[in-house]
């Protein structure tokens, strides 16, 4: 993981991309561009949502949705949010605090 910030996207709800390789690529292989959305705390991505990503043809594979988040001071505080499903929660550096 690198500490380099990626370029980010100020609107939500953007629609994921997926690109089709070139014929020299892997049968099957499909590549997804996502939205990293950005704001004075950091950046968010959601890596998969269910509901979009079978709208654009992409197989399920269990998980309801991923995201991934960085904060780029401590003490931020971001929500989860309460969805009717279950969340699992991992850190890559730094500390946590849940209520």
């Amino acid at each position: 993981m690198t500490d380099q910030m990626p370029q980010v996207n100020a609107e939500f709800g953007t629609t994921p991309v997926i690109e089709f390789p070139t014929p020299e690529a892997p049968k099957g292989l499909k590549v997804v561009e996502l939205s990293v959305h950005g704001d004075p705390r950091g950046w968010f991505k959601e890596n998969w949502q269910r509901a979009k990503m079978m709208g654009l043809g992409l197989p399920d594979f269990g998980p309801v949705q991923n995201n991934i988040s960085y904060n780029a001071t401590k003490g931020v505080t971001r929500g989860i949010h309460a969805e009717p499903w279950d969340k699992y929660i991992s850190i890559a550096a730094g500390e946590i605090f849940g209520a």
